[in-house]
């Protein structure tokens, strides 16, 4: 049993938030404005845990989140799931709704984006746009520069753990 702390909860959500680019321990140490040692002893202790990996590249270690572990993929669910909300007008129509600045990304299947886009006209006050899964995959999959710039800023709302499947997807 592995105990999590506040700062390592902040570096999985920082691996998750920025999936589309490579860190160090010491660049995730400054840009999470931790000590790059405790960044380095969060990663260890969740690289001993099997949640993170580790890849040499020259003298660097370039960390990621572990997905092909189950627990990790939970934890990574749990981490991100704090800001998750029951979103009633969408149950079951949508897949994931994120928020990022003052729009609102709504993932629903193919057969349901009629009806979650009626629905979502009349739930929100904020710009929102509709996207099919194959879309969303395909975005997340192509890291698309303005994405992921919106997706490391972006809180989900509804959906965690399709987002976070849809990103292990993609994972090196």
């Amino acid at each position: 049993m592995i105990s999590i702390s506040d700062n390592d909860q902040k570096v999985i959500e920082f691996l998750i938030r920025n999936y589309a680019n490579r860190y160090t321990t010491r660049e995730i140490g400054l840009k999470l404005k931790i000590s790059p040692a405790g960044a380095y002893k969060s990663l260890k202790k969740l690289e001993s845990a099997n949640f993170v990996h580790a890849e040499k590249l020259g003298t660097g270690l370039f960390y990621d989140i572990n997905y092909k572990n189950i627990s990790a993929f939970y934890l990574a669910c749990l981490v991100m799931a704090n800001n998750e909300q029951n979103v009633d007008a969408l149950n079951g129509r949508a897949k994931a709704l994120i928020k990022y600045g003052t729009s609102i990304l709504i993932v629903a299947g193919r057969l349901d984006i009629d009806n979650v886009i009626s629905t979502a006209g009349k739930s929100f006050q904020e710009k929102v746009e509709v996207i099919d899964e194959e879309n969303f995959a395909d975005r997340i999959s192509r890291k698309d520069k303005q994405f992921v710039e919106s997706m490391r800023n972006a809180t989900i709302v509804y959906g965690t753990e399709y987002v976070i499947k849809s990103i292990a997807k993609v994972a090196r």
